[in-house]
């Protein structure tokens, strides 16, 4: 994938910000960090090449959504992670809309990432509960389908299918069902190119009711409005 290497392109960057990374603890934002890059996210590694001895790696997220992308950004910074987020234009990187790319040039913390998520084969452990739900609203963000269902105009609540081609969605199901999320069966999916590709659907009233909000507003919004409904 190419980039553009202007500055112009650059919407916001906190690279003068010194933090540096903690590897003891877990956090909830870090929680959401491992989330987004199992869904969305990636790892790009580069070798010594030219006058760089060392080798480099960098996290990136690409998404549509620029309310998903600065909510990243912020989540980043509480682990003390320093990013910049690029504005790609319609078509340049095969999406019919803009698009945004995330970038975190931390070769320690990216490496740290890959490894703890065996290069995204792995859902990680976490002891407590609001760091599972911060895990899953990362991955939320990044993989959850939110709609309506409008071939049934009885149905007033939206649809939440969750699905990816990774064997750990088992994992991600136990956690959903570990902090009482009610859940629909593991089942294959509808994408005939796609034969691993596997998902499971998340009642909205129980979404909800756990407190779960997405940082995509236009995803929210449908589950707002259905919030709204069951208060009339």
């Amino acid at each position: 994938m190419s980039y553009h290497k202007s500055t112009k392109n650059i919407i916001k960057s906190n690279r003068n910000r010194a933090f540096k990374f903690n590897y003891r603890y877990m956090t909830n934002a870090l929680a959401y960090v491992i989330g987004a890059y199992l869904g969305d996210g990636s790892i790009c590694f580069n070798k010594p090449y030219g006058k760089r001895k060392h080798s480099s790696a960098m996290f990136q997220l690409q998404s549509i959504d620029l309310d998903f992308v600065k909510y990243l950004e912020s989540q980043l910074l509480e682990c003390g992670i320093k990013s910049s987020i690029h504005l790609f234009p319609s078509g340049h990187t095969g999406n019919s809309k803009p698009s945004y790319t995330l970038r975190a040039c931390h070769t320690a913390f990216c490496k740290w990432l890959y490894e703890f998520t065996g290069g995204k084969a792995r859902i990680p452990k976490f002891d407590r509960k609001s760091h599972i739900k911060n895990f899953l609203m990362g991955l939320f963000d990044s993989e959850l389908t939110v709609c309506i269902m409008k071939s049934i105009p009885s149905r007033i609540s939206p649809l939440l299918d969750f699905g990816i081609i990774d064997n750990w969605i088992y994992d991600v199901h136990k956690l959903c069902q570990d902090i009482d999320l009610t859940i629909g069966k593991i089942r294959s999916g509808y994408m005939k190119a796609v034969p691993n590709f596997k998902r499971f659907n998340i009642n909205a009233r129980s979404f909800i009711q756990n407190g779960f909000k997405l940082s995509i507003a236009r995803k929210q919004t449908l589950l707002d409005n259905f919030e709204s409904k069951l208060k009339d």
